[in-house]
């Protein structure tokens, strides 16, 4: 008994380890089996929610709006997933290593996404600027072989590391 409350200890060694650990519940019926398959999956959420600090960044996210901390959250936790299952299936490389590299790797993406994005709000001001078509320049761009040769090397110039598919 703790305080007022009745609690059920079980004790095991877990592997090879020589020391003991305990497992207390406060559900007095509950069998050994069952409480050791409660520990062993709160064990994987402490581990998940560790890696996921860790590695992804979650909790890191300083906005105040309850709908985007969300978000946040679910796609650390699918990141996560993705990483696993594709650990899982290339057993070579260290987890930690896995994540580094997909934090890195997505970082680049955001930012060749932002720079885009900059450059084609860029290109709608010129043209409202310019009274152009963005639509009609496009495709006179894409018809041309050297304008498109050029939008290429530029293009092949900002991506990072092999960014855009085909190259």
């Amino acid at each position: 008994m703790m305080g007022d409350t009745y609690v059920k200890i079980f004790f095991i060694r877990v592997g090879r380890n020589k020391n003991w650990d305990a497992i207390v519940t406060t559900d007095t019926h509950m069998k050994f089996v069952k409480a050791f398959e409660i520990y062993q999956i709160r064990w994987n959420i402490e581990v998940l929610i560790k890696e996921c600090r860790q590695y992804l960044g979650l909790g890191s996210y300083q906005g105040t709006d309850f709908d985007e901390q969300i978000a946040d959250c679910t796609l650390c936790l699918m990141t996560h997933m993705v990483l696993t299952l594709g650990q899982r299936f290339n057993e070579y490389e260290a987890l930690g290593e896995l994540f580094r590299e997909t934090r890195r790797e997505l970082f680049e993406l955001t930012q060749w996404r932002r720079t885009l994005e900059i450059i084609k709000n860029l290109l709608n001001v010129l043209a409202i600027k310019l009274c152009i078509d963005v639509a009609d320049t496009m495709e006179n761009l894409m018809q041309g072989t050297q304008a498109v040769s050029e939008l290429e090397a530029i293009l092949l110039a900002l991506s990072p590391s092999d960014a855009i598919a085909g190259h």
